[in-house]
């Protein structure tokens, strides 16, 4: 009689990611099947809303189907919850402004993008694809236990060389944290190793799509007629107009229509100056690029055999007390509490949502065998590849 393969286990970044950061959360969300109740916050759901926009807009759909397919977005995730959010209009109100934001990102980009790269064997374009490799043994073979998916936002081709394209939507694009976190982006590392290995072409590395979730502010005019040096974010030539508008207006009233109107007679341009400056240094959207090396790409190879290796032999998913509180808190906090989960959390058998292909073919691209090269310290040879 012969004997059936065993399905792999499928695992994504994201419960990497988790298990990393407390084995304790893995075990209810991936294992147990808890998700938290509720709506997501306003920022994740604007997030996915200039996403799917973005998706779109590379698929070639029309501007009108682009905005309709964010309304959808927004819709579908707020009117079933209805009755477990306070405030519905704070989400409508946010949909228009992830509108406004994606409308903008068009007019700064045009006829500035990359070309999007196409499958190698099905020609179809490379945009929100997924794949499927096996999680690879330092030797370079296949896992019996272990395949690793994912979906890739967008894979460009650029002055002859294949890159990861990720979009990721921030509340301040100058934030230092924030562009330190891309030297050493476990998720693009991962996905530009797989997409090499299940493609077989190779990839140089990541281009973050960065954009600000935040819509342009508007020039607001004092009691007697200035320009308000307010500091509210908007594209400096927006503030100029309103400057050159604004003084205009001033110059063409007589004094006696001024006098009565307690205006001044015209703008001193030279107050302006410094928000000038500042508001040219402020960023709405931005492309960095990060290019990885193959000890990069050697590196996650055995860093998801390892944890793979943890995920298969614990028997006693231990709290990672540090994790409770980091950014906005744990969601599963309550549980380790020993709170009564009931009403807070629903169950669900998928432990993957955000994937749903099924159909995969083998990897067109080979692992690296490893087993013989030395332990590398540190993110040296990613600090040097990160693009001024």
């Amino acid at each position: 009689m012969t004997k059936t393969k065993p399905h792999k286990r499928i695992i994504t970044n994201s419960e990497i990611s988790c298990w990393k950061g407390c084995p304790q959360e893995h075990e209810y969300r991936y294992e147990i099947g808890w998700r938290p109740k509720g709506a997501d916050n306003l920022a994740a759901l604007s997030g996915s809303g200039i996403h799917k926009g973005i998706e779109w807009l590379y698929l070639g759909e029309t501007f009108e189907s682009c905005v309709g397919a964010i309304r959808a977005l927004f819709n579908g995730h707020v009117t079933p919850r209805m009755q477990e959010i306070d405030d519905p209009q704070k989400y409508w109100d946010a949909r228009d402004q992830t509108i406004e934001i994606f409308k903008n990102y068009i007019t700064h980009w045009w006829g500035q993008d990359s070309l999007t790269a196409v499958h190698p064997v099905t020609g179809k374009p490379l945009i929100e694809y997924e794949f499927e490799i096996p999680v690879y043994t330092p030797a370079g073979r296949a896992s019996k236990l272990f395949s690793l998916r994912g979906k890739v936002d967008r894979v460009i081709f650029d002055d002859g060389e294949y890159w990861i394209q990720d979009h990721k939507s921030k509340a301040d694009l100058s934030n230092k944290n924030m562009l330190d976190f891309l030297v050493y982006d476990q998720q693009m590392r991962m996905y530009c190793w797989a997409t090499q290995i299940y493609l077989g072409i190779p990839i140089a590395g990541a281009d973050y799509n960065l954009i600000r979730r935040k819509s342009h502010g508007k020039p607001s005019i004092n009691k007697n007629g200035e320009v308000s040096v307010q500091s509210v974010d908007m594209p400096v030539d927006v503030y100029t107009q309103a400057l050159v508008d604004q003084d205009w207006y001033l110059t063409s009233l007589s004094e006696e229509e001024r006098k009565e109107k307690k205006l001044v007679s015209g703008l001193n341009w030279e107050k302006y100056d410094k928000e000038i400056e500042r508001l040219k240094n402020v960023k709405w959207f931005d492309r960095v690029r990060q290019r990885y090396s193959a000890d990069d790409y050697r590196d996650i190879q055995l860093e998801i055999y390892h944890v793979t290796r943890q995920m298969h032999s614990c028997t006693f998913p231990h709290k990672a007390q540090s994790s409770c509180d980091h950014w906005s808190g744990c969601r599963f906090k309550p549980i380790c509490q020993g709170l009564d989960p009931e009403g807070m959390f629903t169950r669900s058998f998928n432990r993957h949502p955000e994937l749903d292909q099924n159909d995969f073919h083998p990897p067109l691209g080979k692992p690296y065998k490893i087993e013989d090269k030395p332990k590398r310290i540190g993110f040296e040879n990613l600090l040097d590849a990160v693009n001024p």
